[in-house]
């Protein structure tokens, strides 16, 4: 009989030998182990006793689950599950369980029929304006290193409204100065795009190589474009302080981080009239509809409309 944590050692391997991403394989193994510490503690470890009464007391422990549950030796820092973590260590586990099955290490998936908790699609909460995004961009030191790396960093959310993940892997090579276009290698999905850079983002990622990345570089250094104090690629959560500190320093009322340059960029370009599509292919959204929340947001532009448009907002009324 083979247990629960042999096949998600199989599991973990078989990803990465259909190239899943890094990030993509740590989340998977990170939602599958915590299913087997908790399923030691409930005494089950081997594949084929786990059934679906089972899987039902798991995923009602997902959703109740809290610091207070200490006693089983599990804890998050006192916060529950998002219905987004809930949702994904669920399917972390549904697709463990369909890769069991066909090993023959389980008669059937107790989660094929179990239907993924609904992530309820938000207007992004909040988005700068070109003047705050200007007060944001001028507060990094530009007289050291650091500071210059960090402006260049910042402009390149704003110009390119790219993903966190990857801004810290671009390369020395993926920047075409002379095209103004940025290679992104290997996104979300895998999937490789070009988006436009700016002529203003090009020149202070121009200066930073030339003056500021130099002196960060050391023997350990690779081709990497944004590097830390120590030479090597910045770490995700690095990357997401730095940004969020910058916010809170312009004191704009208003929380986030490098996603918020990437909700910024696409509901300014909507309002300056850039086509739904065009904002699709550069954020590299598979789907037009996750793009069109930001239709959503643009409300300065539909305000014009209004007032252009709907007759209640020009006509004279004598009884006021």
């Amino acid at each position: 009989m083979n247990t629960i944590e042999y096949y998600i050692n199989e599991y973990v391997e078989s990803l990465k030998v259909r190239h899943y991403a890094k990030e993509t394989i740590k989340k998977h193994k990170r939602n599958l182990d915590f299913f087997f510490s908790w399923s030691v503690l409930q005494a089950v470890t081997i594949t084929s006793h786990i059934t679906k009464d089972f899987i039902e007391s798991y995923l009602v422990y997902l959703l109740h689950f809290t610091k207070d549950n200490g006693s089983t030796g599990l804890t998050n820092r006192g916060q529950s599950f998002t219905v987004r973590a809930r949702r994904e260590r669920t399917l972390s586990l549904k697709l463990f369980f369909s890769f069991v099955v066909k090993q023959d290490g389980m008669f059937y998936n107790p989660l094929a029929e179990t239907e993924l908790p609904k992530i309820r699609k938000s207007i992004p909460k909040e988005v700068l304006t070109e003047t705050e995004v200007t007060r944001v961009l001028s507060l990094p030191d530009i007289n050291i290193a650091q500071g210059l790396r960090d402006r260049a960093m910042l402009e390149t959310f704003y110009s390119t409204g790219i993903r966190r993940a990857e801004l810290v892997n671009l390369s020395l090579y993926d920047l075409n100065k002379e095209r103004g276009i940025l290679m992104i290698r290997q996104g979300k999905g895998r999937k490789d795009r070009v988006v436009p850079i700016g002529d203003r983002a090009i020149k202070w990622v121009t200066k930073y190589i030339d003056e500021a990345r130099v002196q960060l570089q050391t023997k350990r250094t690779t081709d990497t474009l944004f590097i830390s104090v120590t030479g090597v690629k910045l770490k995700l959560n690095s990357v997401t302080t730095l940004v969020h500190d910058y916010i809170k320093k312009a004191k704009l009322n208003k929380s986030g981080s490098c996603h918020i340059f990437r909700h910024t960029m696409a509901t300014l370009m909507l309002e300056n009239g850039c086509n739904l599509r065009y904002i699709q292919e550069i954020l590299g959204h598979s789907e037009l509809k996750t793009t069109q929340i930001y239709t959503k947001v643009s409300i300065k532009k539909l305000h014009e409309v209004y007032k252009r448009s709907h007759p209640s907002s020009f006509a004279y009324d004598s009884s006021l």
